[in-house]
């Protein structure tokens, strides 16, 4: 693993990355940085984006501690950039753009379904209640909770708050359900 080798790598590229994302080829730049990444033996999740403040370089360690340390260390060690912010988690965003990411990747809307907000000994839970007609495997169905939670509460959060996200399939759910509207509404308290 060599991080200031990674590094020393983004920074001679980081100018020209930059004007990449301006000019709309965020393929090519994730797929230079991916390369970076795996040629630096660094195999840790990411994505690019840029908004009004530049480029952004998000790491994620995808919920697992033991990754979150390393990918602490790598952001640490980051060089400061005039054009790329860099973060170790998945920022919050807002509702919309979160349910967004999940409907491209799961076929589902989040906003259309109902939560549940609860506590066991071992801390808060998200239940998430999807129809049983769903065409998810236990698997996906856990990927598309973490990815909605990751995004639209902030994965930093979750991690810190060891927030755990549960999928219940079931067409009409006994109890108390709230929206995804509230959902984001205690997530922000």
């Amino acid at each position: 693993m060599s991080i200031t080798a990674f590094w020393n790598g983004f920074s001679a590229f980081s100018d020209l990355w930059s004007k990449e994302m301006e000019s709309g080829n965020q393929r090519k730049v994730f797929d230079a940085i991916d390369s970076l990444l795996q040629s630096n033996s660094l195999p840790f999740c990411f994505d690019i984006t840029n908004d009004d403040g530049g480029c952004l370089l998000i790491f994620s360690p995808e919920g697992d501690a033991e990754i979150a340390r390393s990918i602490d260390q790598l952001v640490k060690s980051a060089p400061t950039s005039e054009n790329w912010r860099i973060l170790g988690r998945r920022p919050q965003k807002d509702l919309e753009d979160a349910a967004a990411i999940v409907r491209k990747l799961y076929l589902l809307d989040p906003v259309q379904l109902r939560y549940r907000a609860r506590h066991d000994n071992m801390g808060p839970i998200v239940d998430m209640i999807v129809p049983t007609t769903a065409d998810l495997s236990p698997e996906e169905a856990q990927g598309m909770i973490n990815t909605f939670l990751w995004h639209v509460i902030g994965e930093g959060t979750v991690m810190n708050e060891h927030i755990r996200g549960n999928v219940i399939f079931d067409d009409k759910p006994d109890g108390t359900t709230i929206s995804a509207t509230q959902l984001v509404a205690i997530g922000r308290r």
